[in-house]
């Protein structure tokens, strides 16, 4: 037997709120079985109409967003947080439909949608929504994917990587910067340290000690007056520019880092992306310590230089 039109009333009254509880269907299949519908037809009717209504609806009739569960948007015809397209369909007629059948749907479909605004509760494992993390603190199911955000993980992925790229293609920073900018500076040091003992040292020493204390004398006198210069330089300018790529990536690499573990607990591809990022970090880290050592190396050469003669003198 046909099913009839109020029996199709009767399942698209049920489907208005896309969703078909137990005792809406069992109603459905005891009005259509009385009416002479084979039992296994009007099932088949239903999953049908169900899946179809699923497929189609209009931004109007939902709550949340029917993929990630987000409450739905005022304005946008998108779901902000999964990008998930709010309008399918046309809204739905109202279902002209009456009698205890009807009445039974009606009430389910109040009892669904008031559990539907009180849903509280992570869809996997049932546990209480965090009040601040996208992140199920029991089992670590990712609540809402955000997409107009960095807080998405596509975005944040793309962000770790630009980072990583940057602070590749950035120059490399080494002592030599530091070297060059200071190195008046260490002559300036070395010459005012070595001047009494370059004095003491030329009437006992060969002459090449004394034509160095003399060219030493020179080059302090024509350096003397950049040294107030010079040492206001040292407090204002950086001369390791390049290392301004590396302090960024620092402060990303934390910012990144909270964000995985806050809103997308253990996604494994984000951490493996911060994983790169923090290897190359190491590499730079231990490349600037390098440099530092033998900048070091350098200044303390110098600072000791004009002892040699003394030390000379003392050792005859």
């Amino acid at each position: 037997m046909a099913v009839t039109k109020r029996i199709l009333d009767l399942i698209t009254l049920a489907l208005q709120d896309r969703v078909l509880t137990f005792k809406e269907r069992q109603t459905i299949v005891q009005t259509a079985t009385n009416e002479g519908v084979a039992e296994a037809e009007i099932n088949a009717v239903l999953d049908n109409m169900l899946a179809q209504r699923l497929k189609n609806y209009a931004k109007e009739e939902l709550k949340r967003c029917p993929t990630c569960g987000a409450q739905i948007p005022l304005i946008s015809e998108e779901c902000l947080f999964c990008g998930e397209l709010l309008e399918k369909r046309e809204v739905a007629h109202k279902v002209d439909v009456s009698g205890a059948d009807a009445d039974i749907i009606r009430s389910e479909n109040k009892r669904t949608e008031k559990e539907d605004i009180n849903i509280k509760n992570c869809p996997d494992c049932g546990a209480p929504f965090p009040l601040m993390s996208n992140i199920c603190t029991h089992c670590g199911h990712v609540l809402h994917a955000r997409i107009d955000s960095e807080f998405n993980v596509k975005n944040l992925i793309t962000s770790i990587s630009t980072t990583t790229q940057k602070l590749i293609d950035a120059p490399p920073t080494s002592f030599a910067p530091i070297l060059i900018k200071y190195v008046a500076i260490i002559v300036i040091m070395m010459t005012y340290i070595g001047l009494g003992l370059y004095g003491e040292a030329v009437d006992h020493s060969s002459t090449f000690w004394g034509a160095l204390g003399g060219f030493l004398w020179v080059i302090a006198l024509l350096l003397s007056p950049f040294v107030i210069v010079l040492i206001k330089s040292i407090f204002t300018e950086r001369p390791d520019k390049d290392d301004k790529a590396y302090l960024s990536a620092q402060l990303d690499y934390q910012k990144y880092t909270r964000l995985v573990q806050a809103f997308y607990g253990d996604d494994a591809e984000a951490r493996e992306y911060l994983k790169k990022l923090g290897d190359e970090m190491r590499k730079i880290k231990k490349s600037h310590r390098r440099g530092v050592l033998i900048f070091l190396g350098i200044v303390i050469v110098s600072v000791l230089l004009p002892f040699v003669p003394q030390l000379l003198d003392w050792v005859r």
